[in-house]
């Protein structure tokens, strides 16, 4: 992606399953706060401008692009010619999430795109560990960031 000050604007799209929180990821970055939130129908999108060295001012416009099955066929064109895909997997679902974000990293036109998972809902109970989650075939052919919420 290059050096990250030497961009304007970056366009990066949020995929995960149905209620796997995409929208509350979010606005949690957006406001700094957890709120409560309704599942994306279609798609959302929100413009955030950055803040914090060494990425001060530059604008980022997330599309949310909803989870439901019907709208996976929607993700490559939501994915085409953007600037770093975020998925959200929600942990208590991890094969599911795991299947589609392996056809996400199919599509050639994300090769080479970076790609954040975001492993949500980790505090409840029974679920995978960060580490067993990192360990995953699909995450280890990626490069990508790991991130816990």
């Amino acid at each position: 992606m290059g050096n990250i000050s030497s961009f304007q604007s970056l366009h990066i799209v949020m995929l995960g399953l149905d209620l796997a929180s995409k929208i509350m990821v979010l606005y949690r970055l957006k406001f700094n706060e957890f709120m409560n939130t309704m599942p994306t129908i279609g798609f959302n999108t929100e413009q955030i401008r950055l803040s914090n060295r060494p990425a001060k001012g530059i604008s980022c416009h997330f599309w949310d692009v909803g989870g439901q099955k019907k709208l996976h066929p929607l993700w490559k064109s939501y994915s085409h010619c953007t600037d770093g895909i975020n998925y959200v997997v929600d942990s208590d679902r991890l094969e599911k999430a795991k299947m589609e974000l392996h056809k996400v990293t199919k599509f050639a036109e994300n090769l080479g795109t970076p790609l954040l998972v975001i492993a949500n809902k980790q505090d409840l109970p029974k679920l995978l560990a960060m580490s067993e989650i990192e360990r995953q075939p699909e995450l280890q052919r990626n490069e990508f960031m790991l991130k816990r919420i």
